[in-house]
């Protein structure tokens, strides 16, 4: 049994296998290799392809049920392009949250430093809690200056911030991370990046840095878009932080903000108060039991 793919009007496929039935089956010699179209209609197990130009005579119906390793072997869907130097704006309400969680306060007068400026979504917040000194690799979104956060620093490593801060291209995270630790000397508190969850998977890369450097503080937020048309990316993003009085003595982090929370924010609004007394759990079961443990943190005493 061959393997059927879901294609839906609209999709857009690209040509990877030039199968000799293409021939066979009155279709004529077929499209080449490259060549894209767009599925323009369905009838029954059938797709229809319209190509782009110069192969738009090359309209073809494919049967997902009879030839199904056509779809499987001889195209495949046209995977979306990424912006240019991965360019996605942090929506302000991640950025809230992070500010929220680390107290940072405009009193504090403290000077943050933004590596991957873009269009400026991080940096303005920051800038109204102390100074912001931004950078990027791109001439076009006029930061202060123009840096490879891969690798370089502003003033040749002579400048010292009290915070790094980013939303650094998720292609190059590590690459970014591992530059910042190259330079923890000019780091005085931390640095905080936004990256996917993902990032914590322990890949050949990562592994030995994840196991004896891993953040200190871990934030996380439920899916936002980044494009702006309420579509949101496959795994959910976190500010990972390293906070280097926290991992001085060991002290590790995990909070959550919810979409609620987050909405909150963006008002204004404070956050109810997580007090270390009763949990209340919610509907457990179809019988809607309902169960109010006290918590604690003690090991001695778990939860029931």
């Amino acid at each position: 049994m061959y393997k059927r793919l879901k294609f839906a009007v609209n999709d857009r496929v690209i040509v990877t296998k030039t199968p000799s039935e293409f021939g066979k089956f009155g279709w004529g010699i077929g499209p080449p290799i490259g060549a894209k179209g767009t599925v323009t209609g369905l009838n029954g197990t059938d797709i229809i392809v319209r190509f782009d130009p110069p192969y738009t005579g090359h309209n073809s119906g494919w049967d997902t049920r009879r030839f199904g390793f056509l779809l499987q072997e001889g195209a495949m869907k046209e995977r979306k392009r990424r912006r240019k130097n991965d360019f996605y704006p942090t929506p302000k309400e991640l950025t809230q949250a992070l500010v929220h969680h680390s107290g940072w306060k405009s009193e504090h007068k403290l000077a943050f430093y933004e590596p991957c400026n873009g269009d400026g979504a991080i940096s303005n917040i920051l800038s109204t809690l102390g100074t912001i000194t931004t950078a990027d690799i791109d001439l076009i979104k006029d930061p202060m200056y123009i840096l490879d956060a891969r690798k370089e620093w502003p003033h040749y490593g002579n400048e010292c911030y009290d915070w790094v801060v980013t939303n650094p291209p998720f292609n190059c995270a590590y690459e970014i991370v591992s530059n910042l630790l190259n330079h923890r000397d000019n780091i005085l508190k931390g640095f905080a990046l936004l990256l996917r969850l993902s990032f914590l998977e322990p890949t050949n890369e990562r592994a030995d840095f994840l196991r004896y450097c891993p953040p200190s503080d871990i934030i996380v937020l439920p899916r936002a878009s980044f494009t702006g048309d309420g579509k949101t990316d496959s795994v959910t993003c976190a500010w990972m932080v390293w906070d280097w009085e926290n991992m001085k003595y060991g002290k590790q982090t995990i909070r959550v903000y919810t979409k609620k929370d987050l909405k909150l924010l963006s008002e204004g609004k404070p956050l109810p108060s997580f007090t270390h007394g009763e949990l209340k759990y919610g509907q457990l079961d179809k019988g809607q039991v309902r169960k109010e443990y006290n918590y604690s943190r003690d090991r001695d005493n778990p939860l029931p």
